[in-house]
């Protein structure tokens, strides 16, 4: 039974997860600067057809 409910409530999240993100057509350009101190474009990367995964962490 615990296996049964585990199951359910895991899809039950998933399915919630997949609707609440949302399909961008266009994104937006923007300029940081990575741990060596060089700036870095975002539509530099694009432009080149490559893909860019962005990752956000922070400690609180």
């Amino acid at each position: 039974m615990k296996k049964i409910l585990f199951i359910f409530f895991s899809l039950l999240t998933l399915s919630f997860s997949v609707k609440s993100q949302v399909t961008l057509t266009t994104a937006a350009d923007f300029n940081v600067t990575d741990i060596n101190g060089n700036p870095v474009h975002l539509f530099d990367y694009l432009d080149n057809g490559k893909y860019v995964v962005l990752d956000f962490f922070g400690t609180y």
